[in-house]
């Protein structure tokens, strides 16, 4: 497998791909500023499986384009299967989001361990990125030490942004849909569930 020791940006990105394989990676980036460990972007029939991922910012990342851009591109993320990974020290263990313009659906994440992770399962969204996050199925994840173990969101703001302002339902406001989360153990968590800005 490899191995990827130290502060890039964005460690491994799959940018318009189409049937990619990541398997026995092992990244230690931590605690680096920004240092993603996969992300998958605007990509489908990806397999992310048998890695190993210690990183300053989110472990194992889905997203789909940023706001109207993301939007007039329109290339979702999908059928996306993870499993057999365990991710240490991350934002969060699997993010989706923020960037979802493109939107995402059916990603399966399946054998997953998180441990010291700031959040164990999270998918944040914020008005103007638009899209939609749909057919997301979580299972069997062991979780340890973890701040939040799972954290859904529609206000997503990064440190030092303001609140963003009030608008009606539009484009630009991100649909949360069919989510599954099944046999999931957390031990000692701050939070298990946090839910945000859903109806």
């Amino acid at each position: 497998g490899l191995r990827f020791i130290g502060s890039p940006m964005w460690t491994i990105h799959l940018l318009y791909s189409e049937n990619a394989t990541v398997r026995n990676v092992i990244i230690e980036t931590h605690p680096g500023v920004h240092t993603d460990g996969i992300v998958v972007d605007s990509s489908r029939f990806v397999r992310i499986d048998d890695s190993y991922i210690d990183t300053g910012d989110d472990g194992i990342v889905i997203k789909s384009g940023k706001d109207a851009d993301g939007r007039r591109v329109g290339r979702p993320t999908e059928d996306v299967t993870i499993s057999n990974c365990t991710v240490h020290h991350a934002h969060g263990a699997l993010t989706i989001g923020s960037e979802t313009s493109g939107s995402v659906r059916n990603i399966v994440a399946s054998n997953i361990t998180a441990v010291d992770t700031e959040n164990g399962i999270r998918i944040k969204s914020r008005r103007g990125r638009g899209g939609v996050i749909e057919d997301l199925r979580f299972d069997n994840w062991t979780m340890r030490n973890v701040g939040e173990g799972i954290v859904v969101t529609s206000y997503y703001r990064m440190e030092g942004e303001v609140a963003p302002v009030e608008e009606p339902l539009s484009v630009r406001t991100p649909v949360f849909r069919n989510i599954a989360i099944s046999h999931i153990t957390i031990d000692g968590a701050k939070t298990a569930i946090e839910i945000e800005g859903l109806p």
